[in-house]
């Protein structure tokens, strides 16, 4: 949708039920459509509304939308065999007890041949809480039970090296660390993340053993879903403080910053001024005019809008920036634009021109007829 020229958000509502994207050719829709609907009476499902269903298809690479409603994300994945799916869900909704949004990628052929379902799960929470530490006690509680029934964590990361062997399969492993060995000798590429015991592996490992003991804290935590904008923190708007911790900085909007590739600083790009206000609003870092510059030269053309995973309403938020900055807090626009702002003021011009000299562009030869200041003019 556009208001005034500019994109304005289209919000739909879902229904709390797994919702399903099914793509067809169009020439089949009539014999799909009739029996989908059948299909989803036996199981007391519906066929949503095209709005809804176009709304998910046109949207359906934007996966970090769901940080919106966090701000924040704890995230678990976990792999596990097709056929135990139904046990893994249902143990899930049982001893997890907050909000869990996941996706689904159904691997035809996965380890030994066989069917799996990759899970992907995103709590949402607010990193700005303490609470937020114990809500992440509840991934090790998901992937437990993913191993319970067959299956094993998505990747080992910083915090799961010690399952390196479960998440690589032993030969798979074993080769690379060989071809490390041989070809990263200084330890260089993903340090401690893969196949080195850190500090923060070995830790995980002992804290998993205690997981029944951390769940009920995980679980006792109120978590609130949606976008909520209580207050400005440290003059921020609150909408925009709110977007400035949904930001995932995943790194889609740079590649589409005109301000990035004209600058070649990424603190130019979408991401790196999300990644400042955060540092802002945690009294990190202070205003300065280099910063200023950077938010008001934005070129308004809202491509980092339509590339955002989160549709984040970028442009937007850059424009209330703009007019709290040099409005309300009184800073300093571009010099060219002060010069032009001063003269506009004082001489009703906003080239610099004398006031006096407003008429001088009128040619002579026609003044005593036609000029300035005649009746009728």
């Amino acid at each position: 949708m556009e208001h005034l020229g500019h994109t304005v958000e289209d919000r739909i509502i879902l229904p709390a039920a797994y919702v399903v994207t099914i793509a067809y050719a169009e020439k089949d829709a009539s014999k799909i459509k009739e029996k989908l609907t059948e299909i989803a009476g036996m199981f007391e499902g519906e066929v949503l509304s095209d709005r809804i269903a176009e709304h998910e298809w046109e949207n359906r690479f934007k996966l970090m939308v769901v940080k919106r409603m966090g701000p924040s994300l704890v995230p678990a994945e976990v792999i596990v065999p097709l056929n135990n799916l139904g046990e893994v869900m249902s143990e899930i909704e049982r001893k997890v007890n907050q909000p869990i949004v996941k996706e689904g990628v159904i691997i035809h052929k996965g380890r030994e041949g066989k069917p799996e379902a990759v899970i992907l799960g995103f709590i949402p929470s607010d990193q700005r809480r303490f609470s937020y530490n114990f809500v992440f006690g509840l991934v090790l509680t998901i992937i437990k039970i993913a191993e319970r029934h067959g299956g094993r964590a998505y990747s080992t990361g910083l915090y799961f090296t010690k399952k390196a062997e479960d998440v690589l399969g032993s030969n798979r492993l074993e080769r690379l660390k060989k071809f490390k060995k041989e070809v990263d000798r200084k330890g260089i590429f993903n340090p401690k993340k893969v196949l080195s015991s850190g500090i923060i592996g070995s830790l995980m490992k002992i804290v998993s053993i205690f997981e029944p003991l951390i769940r009920p804290f995980g679980n006792a935590v109120i978590t609130q879903v949606g976008e909520r904008y209580k207050k400005a923190i440290r003059g921020i708007p609150p909408d925009v403080a709110w977007y400035a911790y949904s930001c995932s900085q995943c790194g889609y909007c740079v590649d589409e910053c005109d301000q990035f590739y004209g600058r070649g600083w990424e603190s130019q790009s979408p991401r790196g001024k999300w990644y400042w206000l955060r540092e802002y609003m945690e009294n990190k870092v202070d205003w300065d005019q280099k910063m200023v510059d950077t938010i008001i030269a934005c070129t308004t053309c809202e491509l980092c809008n339509q590339r955002c995973s989160a549709s984040l309403p970028i442009e937007p938020s850059w424009m209330k920036l703009r007019g709290k900055l040099i409005h309300e807090d009184g800073k300093m626009t571009f010099p060219p634009f002060e010069m032009m702002a001063a003269a506009l003021t004082k001489e009703g011009n906003i080239w610099a021109g004398y006031r006096k000299n407003r008429d001088a562009w009128f040619p002579e030869e026609l003044r005593e007829k036609h000029g300035p200041n005649k009746k009728g003019q």
